[in-house]
């Protein structure tokens, strides 16, 4: 074996054996844009502060929209949220998905830090545990100080002990036992292809009902019940109120054309 081989190989082994002692961490986060934030916002938040932060404190950091499996995203996030070793929350905007997640890597009592905008009041049911504030703007001024203070609440949260222990969740103020996974054979593959012919059941039945509207026979005519609407709707006995609700509700909701009737 040739010198170059050789070098080449411990060079390997060395980058394996780094990715190995590297803990993860993903970000619980806003993925879409807020109309109360400028375009790609949350994108910068994540690249300029969250991730460089985890990355100084020892952390292999990512996202839901930087997983692979994108087309199943649902499924690696609480993949994610459960597995790794360090969850990085940030509650601003008061994001619903982000609750959820958060609700659930409390359950498993995992570290976990919150972080959130000076322009977003604190949540609640989380506020008395320990957050780490950033400005907003991302301002260069700031930043810096931001990602440190970030960086510190990190190794705080997963190097503390004894008295200065850590509080991740409301399973260790009231004593309870935190939430572990069954046993399953049931593999993260399999999920995903059970969710994702569920999915398509779903569609295939959007489909047909959809097709069952656009081609099924008229009713008999009978004389219309002159609504505003600008068509003619038969009642079949119901009463013309009835009808003529039912008749603006299907405007309103935008399927009128769908079913041969518009304003």
């Amino acid at each position: 074996m040739s010198e170059r081989s050789t070098k080449k190989e411990n060079e390997q082994s060395e980058d394996t054996k780094t990715a190995r002692e590297q803990k993860s961490c993903f970000a619980i986060m806003p993925i879409s844009d807020h109309p109360s934030y400028p375009s790609g916002h949350f994108k910068e938040v994540y690249e300029y502060l969250i991730k460089p932060s985890a990355e100084s404190a020892g952390y292999v950091c990512e996202r839901a929209d930087t997983t692979a499996a994108s087309h199943m995203i649902h499924v690696e996030i609480i993949s994610k949220v459960h597995g790794a070793d360090l969850c990085i929350c940030d509650l601003s905007s008061r994001n619903p998905n982000v609750l959820y997640e958060l609700g659930i890597r409390q359950a498993f009592n995992k570290p976990t830090v919150l972080i959130n905008d000076n322009r977003t009041d604190r949540v609640f049911d989380v506020e008395g545990f320990r957050y780490s504030q950033y400005n907003a703007e991302l301002r260069p001024a700031t930043l810096d100080s931001d990602r440190k203070a970030l960086t510190k609440a990190i190794q705080d949260t997963v190097g503390s002990h004894g008295k200065d222990k850590q509080i991740f969740s409301l399973v260790t103020f009231l004593g309870l036992k935190a939430a572990s996974l069954p046993e399953s054979k049931i593999t993260p593959q399999d999920a995903r292809l059970e969710l994702l012919e569920r999915q398509i059941s779903r569609l295939t039945d959007a489909v047909l009902s959809d097709r069952q509207v656009r081609f099924s026979p008229a009713p008999a005519k009978i004389p219309p019940l002159g609504i505003s609407a600008g068509n003619e709707i038969w009642s079949n006995g119901l009463p013309t109120e009835t009808v003529a609700d039912v008749a603006s509700g299907i405007v309103g909701l935008g399927i009128g054309s769908r079913i041969g009737f518009s304003k």
